[in-house]
């Protein structure tokens, strides 16, 4: 398959097939979590990265003024990166895809050509990281785990996450990017992020449909570190968060579930 075909056009007929991922039941949803949780902890490398309706539109979008609900523009070579970064994503083994799940139970549209593994090992709950109420107690053993561990730890994020997430995570680098629109500073970033690097390194981005763009970057770079899109999981802690709050405590339960980490 030649895929610089593929960047000759926009719009649906970039693929050939569409899937439905069904939502993940719970006892999966643990099964995958315990598995990240002993990948950090034995210092096995591996990717996770989202694939939401944000990325689904840039990638087909034609129009530069549209943009997500985080006022991120849909430019049209993000896009064009976005698809090389999805194709790399379902060829490289130890890389979990997100896959999308909300009331729209949008279809994803990921071509099964490239796909090189079982499907059930490479799709996975799309909020599997987010701090979702209930917070499963895998969740916080994940970022427990985190904030416990000696490997080196790289933030991508805005200043106002950057602050909370680097006292959580005991993060040793936060690389501060703008609010929207990374993408247009992509590469400046990536070079500061070379430059912190180190093998085993665990880098965490919160930096929106440039954060899949990144990691591929990255990942090719440096293969030996773990790559994860941990994007609004901590939302709640600095604004009101657009996704999770569906319960007037958010922010409060959010800080019961951290607060050993927080003081």
């Amino acid at each position: 398959m030649d895929i610089d075909k593929y960047l000759k056009y926009t719009g649906l007929k970039i693929f050939n097939d569409y899937k439905l991922f069904p939502t993940e039941s719970i006892d999966n949803k643990i099964s995958n979590l315990n598995k990240f949780n002993n990948m950090i902890k034995n210092n096995e490398q591996f990717i996770f990265v989202k694939f939401g309706d944000g990325e689904f539109n840039n990638m087909i979008s034609n129009n530069e003024n549209d943009c997500n609900c985080d006022h991120n523009n849909y430019f049209r070579e993000l896009g064009n990166q976005l698809i090389k970064a999805y194709i790399y994503f379902l060829k490289e083994e130890k890389t979990y895809i997100a896959k999308w799940i909300n009331e729209y139970e949008l279809n994803v549209v990921l071509q099964k050509e490239f796909l090189k593994i079982n499907e059930e090992d490479k799709f996975i709950n799309y909020n599997i990281l987010n701090n979702i109420v209930p917070i499963l107690k895998e969740q916080i053993e994940f970022y427990n785990i985190i904030s416990n561990s000696s490997r080196k730890k790289i933030y991508i994020s805005n200043a106002n996450m950057c602050n909370k997430v680097k006292k959580i995570l005991k993060v040793d680098c936060c690389i501060e990017i703008p609010p929207n629109n990374v993408f247009l500073i992509k590469d400046e970033i990536i070079n500061k992020i070379k430059k912190e690097i180190t093998d085993n390194s665990i880098i965490m981005f919160s930096a929106g449909m440039c954060s899949k763009v990144m990691i591929h970057e990255l990942s090719e770079y440096n293969k030996n570190a773990t790559y994860l899109d941990i994007g609004s999981a901590f939302d709640g802690l600095v604004r009101f968060s657009r996704d999770w709050h569906f319960v007037s405590s958010y922010s409060q339960i959010i800080y019961e579930s951290y607060k050993n980490l927080l003081e």
